[in-house]
């Protein structure tokens, strides 16, 4: 079986969360996550690394200067904060499509 079909990979477009500072939270971690993956598997996970680097800084950037963000990360647990903003980002089914939706909703300047 493919990967897709095996896991349930899903076509199409992925929703981010409306609120901008739980999208920013949520495409860092899932792009954090594929960062990794893209770093140590290469073109075997797929992604562009360069883009998904870059897309990183963006949003590490977003995140710097949203109060919203600050606050979550700072008056809690910040670990738990980014691990429930990628469950959101992963129960879509697509981690491509979202990176996508991550990278049209937070371009480069």
């Amino acid at each position: 079986a493919t990967c897709d079909a095996r896991f349930k990979i899903k076509a199409g477009e992925a929703t981010l969360p409306e609120n901008n500072g739980d999208a920013i939270l949520s495409c860092m971690g899932l792009a954090s996550f594929v960062q990794g993956a893209v770093q140590s598997q290469g073109s075997e996970f797929g992604g562009d690394a360069d883009k998904i680097g870059a897309l990183t800084k963006r949003l590490e950037g977003a995140m710097s200067k949203d109060p919203d963000v600050l606050t979550k990360l700072i008056g809690g647990d910040a670990e738990a904060v980014m691990m429930e903003a990628l469950k959101g980002a992963f129960a879509q089914g697509n981690p491509d499509a979202y990176v996508k939706a991550c990278d049209k909703r937070f371009p480069a300047s």
